[in-house]
Protein backbone atom coordinates (compact mmCIF):
# COMPACT_ATOMS: atom_id res chain seq x y z
CA UNK A 1 0.00 0.00 0.00
CA UNK A 2 1.48 3.47 -0.72
CA UNK A 3 -0.50 6.86 0.17
CA UNK A 4 0.84 9.58 -1.74
CA UNK A 5 0.42 13.41 -0.77
CA UNK A 6 -0.59 15.47 -3.26
CA UNK A 7 1.25 19.14 -3.50
CA UNK A 8 0.76 21.39 -6.48
CA UNK A 9 4.48 20.68 -7.21
CA UNK A 10 4.63 17.04 -7.50
CA UNK A 11 1.04 16.36 -8.60
CA UNK A 12 1.27 15.64 -12.27
CA UNK A 13 4.69 12.64 -11.28
CA UNK A 14 2.30 11.57 -8.68
CA UNK A 15 -0.83 11.04 -10.72
CA UNK A 16 0.89 9.92 -13.86
CA UNK A 17 4.41 8.64 -13.62
CA UNK A 18 4.15 7.12 -10.21
CA UNK A 19 0.83 6.13 -10.70
CA UNK A 20 1.84 3.44 -13.85
CA UNK A 21 5.35 2.68 -12.06
CA UNK A 22 3.04 1.24 -8.89
CA UNK A 23 0.46 -0.88 -11.13
CA UNK A 24 3.37 -2.40 -12.98
CA UNK A 25 5.01 -3.40 -9.79
CA UNK A 26 1.88 -4.60 -8.26
CA UNK A 27 1.34 -2.32 -5.27
CA UNK A 28 -2.19 -3.55 -4.11
CA UNK A 29 -3.90 -0.46 -2.64
CA UNK A 30 -2.54 3.58 -3.94
CA UNK A 31 -4.06 6.28 -1.99
CA UNK A 32 -3.73 9.96 -3.59
CA UNK A 33 -4.00 12.60 -0.44
CA UNK A 34 -5.20 16.05 -1.04
CA UNK A 35 -4.59 17.41 1.92
CA UNK A 36 -5.91 20.79 0.24
CA UNK A 37 -9.12 19.47 -0.92
CA UNK A 38 -9.54 16.95 1.89
CA UNK A 39 -9.98 14.08 -0.19
CA UNK A 40 -8.67 10.99 -0.93
CA UNK A 41 -8.56 8.86 -4.02
CA UNK A 42 -7.92 4.90 -3.50
CA UNK A 43 -6.94 2.67 -6.76
CA UNK A 44 -6.78 -1.17 -6.34
CA UNK A 45 -5.94 -3.55 -9.57
CA UNK A 46 -9.19 -5.44 -11.09
CA UNK A 47 -8.37 -8.75 -12.63
CA UNK A 48 -6.18 -7.65 -15.34
CA UNK A 49 -3.75 -5.54 -12.86
CA UNK A 50 -4.80 -2.21 -13.95
CA UNK A 51 -5.77 0.25 -11.07
CA UNK A 52 -9.24 0.93 -11.08
CA UNK A 53 -10.88 3.47 -8.81
CA UNK A 54 -12.29 1.99 -5.87
CA UNK A 55 -13.63 5.17 -4.15
CA UNK A 56 -13.00 8.68 -3.69
CA UNK A 57 -13.44 10.13 0.04
CA UNK A 58 -14.13 13.35 1.77
CA UNK A 59 -12.65 14.27 5.05
CA UNK A 60 -15.77 13.37 6.86
CA UNK A 61 -15.61 9.28 5.32
CA UNK A 62 -14.34 6.66 6.79
CA UNK A 63 -11.80 4.20 4.54
CA UNK A 64 -11.77 0.74 4.68
CA UNK A 65 -8.06 -0.39 3.87
CA UNK A 66 -8.72 -3.76 1.62
CA UNK A 67 -5.05 -5.39 2.56
CA UNK A 68 -6.03 -5.28 5.86
CA UNK A 69 -8.98 -6.78 7.17
CA UNK A 70 -9.68 -4.91 10.15
CA UNK A 71 -8.52 -1.60 9.60
CA UNK A 72 -10.60 1.96 8.86
CA UNK A 73 -8.98 5.10 8.57
CA UNK A 74 -11.32 7.88 9.65
CA UNK A 75 -10.48 11.07 7.32
CA UNK A 76 -12.00 13.25 10.16
CA UNK A 77 -8.89 12.56 12.21
CA UNK A 78 -6.12 12.84 9.41
CA UNK A 79 -7.43 16.53 7.93
CA UNK A 80 -8.06 19.70 9.58
CA UNK A 81 -11.60 21.20 10.20
CA UNK A 82 -12.77 24.99 8.60
CA UNK A 83 -12.12 26.32 11.14
CA UNK A 84 -9.09 25.65 11.64
CA UNK A 85 -7.29 25.99 8.14
CA UNK A 86 -8.13 29.96 8.78
CA UNK A 87 -4.79 31.55 8.52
Amino acid sequence: MIIEIISPATAKKDMQKKFLLYEQNGVSEYWLAFPLDRVVDVYVPNKDNKYQRSGLYQYYDKIKVEIFEDLEIDLGLVFTRDEEMQL
